[in-house]
């Protein structure tokens, strides 16, 4: 003769165990407004981020692109001068669905295998209600499926880097790395700097391009030599949605390395690798409309009668690629069209592709070519240095 509880799952009944959870959920969203840790946060991702360099005393609420939900907010470990900053956690309603950030499972869950929040930042007020901004970088307790909590670390540094000669700026969190030497590394030939640094970013397609031998800079906003840094190992497997760097310390490079300032002498930003091919790297574009960007196969160099560069377009909108559009490709050096110099091939190419072959003179040795790529009111351009055989 089956059991009771065989006779409650054969005909849809709930276990003891599935009852005690249900009274449990619904205790904790009837006093839930009632505890102090409960507080409203604002949930996005980069490219819904209108405020890409700021840290601290955000206004969500004038946000339409943040997403507002109720959590709990909760300190989970203590600060101290051995240790990383504080660590919290957070904790959904048992009701809270996941669909209410519409991109999330495309974006993260689709595309890294991330569970839902981790890789989003958080907007949350602090005890004087004033928002600062977090990031969720992991789940806390992976065996407790009732009341999951997820890890939040506090966003204490935008960090700053050129690829494909472009200016990205992120906000992310700086953290220890014990390295358990001097600091220096001596093989009596040459002395150099060992020092380590680690940060944690969200995973998007834009620190996807960080690589091994990337450098940065890290430091405070200081004039004299600040502290460069080289990527010596990317993580993009440990939580997945995080994007996990180890930087090991290099040196400051004047002729490569550029310290940005404004019209005061204030320092707003510090660019390693700036100076490459000669040729200045263009700002950060804006992800919130639709953007094309321009990409070169190989380094930016063209040979007058060289082989043929490959060039290609692609289109975004939020940061995700999307339908291509045709335009018109120009050609300049100096300001004037150079179109009659430019052999065009795309027969067997994609539709957003062209290969392009420089047959000017010698005079052109050492200038800079501008391809630009224009399509109703959205264009881009990318440099080429002309180079000789």
């Amino acid at each position: 003769m089956p059991s009771f509880e065989t006779f409650k799952k054969l005909h849809g009944g709930l276990t003891v165990g599935q009852t005690h959870k249900a009274d449990s959920d619904m205790v904790m969203e009837a006093t839930w407004d009632n505890d102090i840790d409960t507080r409203v946060a604002y949930f996005y991702d980069f490219d819904h981020d209108n405020h890409i360099t700021q840290l601290d005393d955000l206004h969500p609420e004038q946000d339409e692109k943040k997403i507002p939900i109720s959590i709990k907010f909760i300190a989970h470990t203590k600060q101290t001068l051995a240790k990383d900053t504080i660590s919290y956690h957070l904790q959904f309603r048992p009701s809270q669905s996941e669909d209410v950030i519409p991109y999330y499972k495309e974006k993260f869950e689709d595309r890294y295998g991330a569970t839902f929040p981790i890789g989003l930042y958080v907007d949350i007020p602090d005890s004087k209600g004033r928002y600062n901004r977090w990031l969720v970088v992991s789940k806390a307790d992976y065996n407790d499926v009732q009341f999951s909590d997820f890890e939040l670390l506090r966003c204490d540094y935008v960090f700053q880097w050129v690829i494909d000669n472009k200016k990205m700026q992120m906000a992310g969190v700086l953290r220890s790395q014990n390295s358990y030497n001097s600091g220096v590394w001596v093989d009596y030939k040459i002395e150099s700097p060992e020092d380590q640094q680690k940060c944690l970013l969200p995973l998007t397609r834009e620190t996807e391009k960080l690589f091994y031998n990337q450098r940065m800079i890290i430091d405070n906003k200081v004039l004299t030599e600040p502290r460069a840094w080289v990527i010596t190992k990317p993580n993009r497997i440990a939580n997945k949605g995080i994007c996990g760097l180890t930087f090991a310390q290099d040196v400051f490079d004047p002729h490569r390395d550029y310290v940005e300032k404004d019209a005061d002498g204030n320092v707003i930003g510090m660019w390693a690798d700036y100076y490459v091919d000669g040729i200045a790297p263009e700002d950060q574009p804006d992800y919130s409309d639709v953007t094309c960007e321009l990409s070169v196969v190989g380094n930016k160099r063209i040979k007058i009668d060289g082989g043929y560069k490959r060039l290609s377009v692609t289109f975004y909108k939020n940061g995700e690629s999307t339908e291509f559009k045709e335009g018109n490709w120009n050609y300049y050096v100096d300001g004037t069209d150079v179109s009659l110099f430019i052999e065009e091939v795309s027969d067997g190419l994609e539709k957003n592709e062209r290969s392009i072959k420089f047959i000017g003179t010698d005079a052109y040795i050492g200038k800079i070519l501008t391809v630009k790529f224009t399509s109703g009111t959205v264009s881009d351009s990318i440099e080429l240095s002309i180079t000789g055989l």
